[in-house]
């Protein structure tokens, strides 16, 4: 993870349609500079459901696979077929697993551990704390890690198309792995399309 901008400094960040809007945003949080591989949300799935963890939708490597199999291979392929519950209770995995405290509670300040529709009303209602582990980032987060350089400058976003989906999808984690935090032209269309539409792309940020 990357850390985008110091804790407590806001910045105005270009948003929007060939950047003609402006935001501001809060710096100091850590950017995962992949979207999120189906490998990683395997190992934490399994982990997950053996610590009293559910899921409505197990998750599958983009176009290969069934729903829950093993990874085919040590790829950065990202994970797909999940929905925003599913990621919630994820990300709340990922933060026990990884010894900190979990972001999305429940009015009475309990972990959220259960995506499954019978749960759907307490995880529509979650509570994003400022609790320090893993959760989603907001749209505006998202635009200011995408162009981040450094503390005095933003980068123009890299932007690449590849027609065939199986490869736009792979390709988009093997470039932000390799030139480190940038985006593609469909990811810059703001994280509320994977929200709504059920997540195919699972960025993951923190607080601390």
């Amino acid at each position: 993870m990357v850390k985008v901008g110091q804790k407590n400094v806001e910045y105005t960040v270009p948003t929007g349609f060939e950047d003609k809007e402006r935001a501001s945003v809060m710096g100091g949080y850590f950017m995962a500079t992949t979207l999120t591989t189906y490998k990683l949300w395997y190992e934490v799935r399994i982990w997950a459901e053996a610590n009293g963890y559910f899921f409505q939708n197990l998750g599958r490597q983009e176009f290969e696979g069934r729903p829950g199999d093993p990874p085919i291979e040590d790829s950065l392929i990202p994970v797909s077929s999940v929905s925003w519950r599913d990621t919630i209770v994820w990300l709340n995995a990922l933060s026990e697993m990884k010894g900190f405290d979990p972001v999305y509670r429940d009015e009475d300040d309990n972990i959220i551990r259960d995506a499954r529709e019978s749960n759907a009303g307490v995880v529509d209602a979650a509570i994003q704390t400022n609790n320090d582990g893993f959760r989603l980032p907001t749209s505006d987060e998202w635009d200011m890690a995408a162009r981040w350089k450094n503390d005095t400058e933003l980068q123009m976003v890299l932007s690449l198309w590849v027609e065939d989906i199986g490869h736009h999808l792979t390709m988009q984690v093997l470039q932000q792995a390799q030139f480190g935090i940038t985006t593609t032209i469909n990811l810059s269309m703001k994280m509320q399309q994977a929200l709504w539409h059920g997540i195919e792309m699972v960025p993951v940020v923190s607080n601390r």
